[in-house]
């Protein structure tokens, strides 16, 4: 019997995104955990895409070693918060293997979020922008014809 990588993986990131600021509320004080839902919810999430994007079209092992690697950086990265509730200095060890991965597992996964994001949302481009852009006049100057908006109020200032 094996365990699909992929639920391991959602059960840490839901994990981490609720019992983190929760704690957080509890020791630290609601502006804490709201800082830290925040930061923890707009990485995991964008973690989540990746991983879900990643099983549509790496091979099965690639995309058993991305969710084992995105489950250590998701671990890494509850655990790193889990500790900046009691601010201090941690020891080098402790440092060079959580919040180094954690934190670089939240600043990545929260780029990826919003690259994701723009992706999401993107749109086809207009092909009559410019009025000339697919007609090339060798000779001449182009004629350009302005076309008024039907709001014409959005000229108002």
């Amino acid at each position: 019997m094996s365990v699909d990588p992929s639920w391991i993986f959602r059960t840490v990131t839901l994990v981490t995104m609720l019992f983190v600021p929760l704690f957080a509320w509890r020791m630290r004080g609601r502006v804490f955990a709201i800082f830290g839902f925040v930061a923890l919810s707009m990485s995991l999430i964008g973690a989540w895409v990746t991983e879900v994007r990643l099983a549509s079209w790496a091979p099965p092992l690639w995309h058993t070693l991305a969710c084992l690697a995105l489950t250590a950086g998701a671990a890494a990265s509850g655990l790193h918060y889990l500790h900046l509730v009691r601010a201090r200095l941690r020891d080098r060890a402790f440092r060079f293997l959580v919040s180094i991965p954690g934190q670089v597992f939240v600043a990545a996964s929260f780029m990826a979020a919003t690259i994701l994001l723009g992706f999401a949302w993107s749109r086809p481009t207009m092909s009559k922008a410019v009025p000339w852009s697919t007609d090339v006049r060798m000779i001449g100057k182009p004629t350009v014809t302005l076309t008024v908006c039907s709001k014409s109020r959005s000229f108002i200032a």
